[in-house]
């Protein structure tokens, strides 16, 4: 199974924009679609930076900004020792920077097998020729094809080696037989010959900015060093801030790491396969993509962004798809080649140049309409609605240190190490990646001015003007519980969860479930499973007194039900019944826009409101809300509690400085206060809930096919597996649902999450287990973090342990904790 080996740490929104936007940004830049800035393509196959993996972010901190002998420098100089085993390093700006030192050293002439566009453009400026063959300076690209590279080392002459993909070429060649062996020391073999190395940093070093000329020979050194003064900067920096030689440093290390080459292999070639099945005439292979030849190129481009918001970098005859590395997933070229299958019979609109010139054409041209423009159908967008900016390396261990591992967390898929798991699906709590705006916008602000910044999102969003900050939500859950619970109240609510029926019983409250029926029949496909029952809520209530109910508590998307939505319908009653019997109601609002989703989509008079619409009117039913911020807010860490009474927000107020820190901040960082603001308007983004629940659907829908019984309908934020049904052969008491995300683990890498006896805990009177209708295994999908090649890797991995299921004979405590058992227990399995 195809899937990234990596996930998304940090993403950029993508904009989409109508065709009148389309086109006229097309007529601003004088119909060159390569001038118009990156941020207006839905894909870009032309000028997209390349993502930046976790270590490489931090090497940015790490800058020696030195004007002389920069500790970043020496970092470069001592890989570029380690891998190519050549004493001099030269950093410069870009390629093109150390294309042109090379031309100032070299007075002479060059033979050149494949030279860059820009050497070209800098050899017809300084009236140098490029020849195909003879004797003199040798400028040489890496070949594609093995044996014409092994022809190009017999070369005798003084030869240079733009090697910037010397790493993934020779990844490419291993997986087609022509080589073997670890790549760092081939490439060295591959290398050793030359006599000047150049890289170019953007490319399989996978940074933004920079080149190296690397060499042996000391007065070339010197005297390239001498050129470089002049047009670049000092010989230890080059072009090169110390933040950006750190990156790349960091770079030459990562590079080395085989795996992310083996997946770019058949991740560029699918597409150039599937572009082809579409019909269109492909070549050119290699580790930055491939061509497409096409009559009118710089035509086809145009259309292209009209039609799809994409570009491609054109020639007058071709197209080259340059695919940036760790950017875009398997959805985003689904789209494109959805837009290729439109345009493949169409016309395209037929430009001629503005002016001539002798430079870059691609990047300064402006061209001109000879006819007038046709109108093309824009073809819609509904994938993943960003494009990644940061990463994380991800792998998967083999089966054997997988069981190993499981084995040393005791059968608790919570107490796996990270660095142990492949795809990690046991929350959605603090998993979310966050988007380019929320880091930006983090760093700006101090303390009070964060927490005002952060005012206005919660009363844009919810419409509460008075809150406390929380670290996270179960702090909020205790300081509501504390404050409306006397010891023996009861508290109504939509199912459980755990960390809400604990804060309630700890302050002495009586917890009651007053689910719908249909809640806990998993294959009920009733639309709306969060529904309070109202005839038991009325029952109840003239039953216990009004008096002895401290309040209602209301889980939007309710987590244990399987992510499944309270109706606006159901949240009305209550409030009348509230209102009548003088009983405050409290939201659980932390999945609060994904239920406003399902409201938008199942509930009738909601479909032509806002995401932001439904959530005002949800809030306006209710007193107080608890929200752990970490799930849709998109945050990694904190939590709101929302208040109406000014008497109980004065106390809360005094109670929380006790706890958590200022009220104003929750003893969170500045930061984590307008990261949460900005997470606060991004989550009610419709494209965005849209391509979330989609990717959630996408998963269950693939399951349901393999006959997986699962949780319906499907939720909004995990898929639910049906243990008791999945592993029918094993009694509660063996905690199923615990033994089945143990198996899931061993068997693919993936991390779940016990959600049934385990979790339900032990009925404080009796002692024995609580065994709750829903014995369930919960796939938690993070918010833009994940790929479908992905959640296809999940699917697989679940397909192989039913067809074993009857193997799984459960598990037995070995540690129990008194209370949140599910966190911290051990088992080991039974015999």
């Amino acid at each position: 199974m195809l899937a990234e080996n990596y996930k998304a740490k940090i993403v950029q929104y993508i904009k989409k924009i109508d065709y009148n936007e389309r086109l006229n940004l097309a007529r601003k830049y004088h119909y060159n679609i390569h001038k118009i800035p990156s941020g207006f393509f839905i894909l870009d196959l032309y000028n997209c930076p390349n993502a930046l993996s976790e270590e490489q972010y931090s090497a940015l901190f790490k800058g020696d900004e030195a004007y002389a002998g920069s500790e970043n420098f020496i970092n470069i100089l001592n890989s570029v020792k380690e891998i190519f085993k050549k004493n001099f390093v030269i950093p410069v700006h870009n390629l093109r920077g150390a294309e042109h030192l090379i031309l100032k050293v070299f007075e002479s002439d060059f033979i050149s097998n494949n030279p860059t566009d820009t050497f070209k453009i800098l050899c017809s400026y300084f009236n140098r020729k490029i020849l195909n063959r003879g004797s003199g300076v040798y400028y040489l690209t890496i070949e594609r094809e093995f044996e014409k590279f092994l022809e190009l080392l017999k070369i005798k002459e003084f030869k240079i080696l733009n090697a910037s993909n010397i790493f993934s070429q020779i990844v490419f060649w291993k997986i087609e037989g022509k080589l073997n062996g670890n790549l760092k020391d081939l490439v060295y073999e591959m290398t050793k010959d030359f006599d000047i190395i150049i890289l170019s940093a953007d490319a399989d070093l996978m940074a933004h900015v920079g080149a190296l000329i690397i060499l042996n020979d000391e007065n070339y050194y010197r005297q390239i060093s001498e050129w470089l003064v002049s047009f670049e900067g000092l010989h230890t920096y080059g072009g090169l801030s110390g933040r950006d030689m750190e990156l790349v440093a960091v770079s030459l290390n990562q590079v080395l790491d085989e795996n992310y080459w083996y997946y770019r292999y058949y991740e560029i070639k699918n597409l150039y396969d599937n572009v082809q099945r579409l019909g269109y005439n492909v070549e050119g292979f290699n580790s930055e993509g491939f061509y497409i030849n096409i009559e009118n190129g710089i035509g086809f481009n145009l259309a292209l962004f009209l039609s799809g918001q994409i570009r491609v970098k054109a020639y007058e005859d071709k197209v080259f798809l340059r695919i940036p590395k760790r950017v875009y997933f398997r959805e985003h070229y689904d789209y494109f080649l959805k837009v290729l299958n439109y345009l493949k019979n169409k016309s395209y609109p037929k430009l001629k140049k503005s002016f001539d010139t002798s430079f870059y054409e691609i990047e300064i041209m402006d061209y001109e309409l000879l006819e007038p423009l046709s109108k093309y159908e824009i073809i819609d967008y509904d994938g993943f609605n960003y494009r990644l900016k940061g990463i994380e390396i991800i792998f998967n261990k083999s089966k054997e240190k997988r069981l190993q591992a499981i084995e040393e967390a005791g059968y608790n898929t919570f107490l796996l190490k990270s660095e142990d798991v492949y795809i990690d699906l046991l929350t959605d709590s603090g998993t979310s990646s966050q988007s380019d705006e929320q880091f930006f916008e983090g760093l700006k602000y101090d303390g009070k001015n964060a927490f005002e910044v952060l005012r206005e999102s919660v009363y844009d969003i919810f419409g509460f003007d008075k809150f406390i900050v929380t670290h996270q939500g179960r702090q909020a859950e205790h300081f509501i519980s504390q404050h409306l619970i006397r010891k023996g109240q009861y508290v109504l609510n939509n199912m459980y969860f755990t960390t809400t029926r604990f804060h309630q019983e700890y302050a002495g409250g009586i917890f009651v479930d007053l689910i719908v029926k249909e809640a806990h029949i998993p294959q009920s496909l009733y639309p709306f499973k969060g529904d309070f029952d109202i005839e038991a809520v009325e029952n109840f209530i003239k039953e216990k007194g009004s008096q002895n109910i401290a309040y209602i508590c209301i889980e939007t998307n309710v987590n244990m039900a399987g992510g499944q939505p309270i109706s606006m319908g159901n949240i009305k009653k209550l409030r009348e019944i509230a209102d009548y019997y003088k009983i405050p109601i409290v939201f659980d609002a932390t999945r609060v826009a994904e239920n406003a989703y399902f409201i938008k989509q199942r509930e009738d008079g909601y479909e032509d409101r806002t995401i932001k619409e439904i959530v005002r009117e949800i809030l306006s039913y209710g007193d107080f809300a608890t929200i752990s911020a970490k799930k849709d807010p998109l945050t990694n860490i904190s939590g709101l509690l929302l208040i109406r009474d000014d008497k109980i927000y004065r106390k809360i107020y005094e109670f929380a400085t006790a706890f958590d820190g200022a009220p104003y901040n929750g003893g969170l960082a500045d930061r984590d206060l307008v990261m949460l603001a900005i997470g606060l308007r991004e989550m009610v983004d419709y494209d965005y809930l849209r391509s979330r629940i989609k990717q959630v659907e996408y998963l269950g829908n693939k399951l349901i096919e393999n006959k997986i019984p699962l949780v319906l309908p499907i939720g909004g934020h995990a898929i639910y597996l049906d243990a008791k049904k999945f592993l029918e052969h094993l009694d509660q008491d063996y905690y199923p649902a615990q033994a089945l995300a143990a198996e899931i683990f061993i068997e693919g890498g993936v991390r779940t999450m016990e959600r049934g006896t385990v979790s339900a805990g032990r009925d404080p009177i009796t002692g024995k287990n609580r065994k709750p209708s829903l014995e369930l295994v919960r796939i938690t999908i993070p918010r833009r973090v994940y790929s479908n090649s992905q959640m296809d890797h999940v699917v697989e991995t679940i397909v192989n342990v039913y067809n074993r299921r009857f193997e799984i004979k459960g598990l037995e405590f070995v540690y129990e904790p008194p209370f949140l058992r599910f966190f911290t227990a051990r088992f080991k399995k039974r015999n």
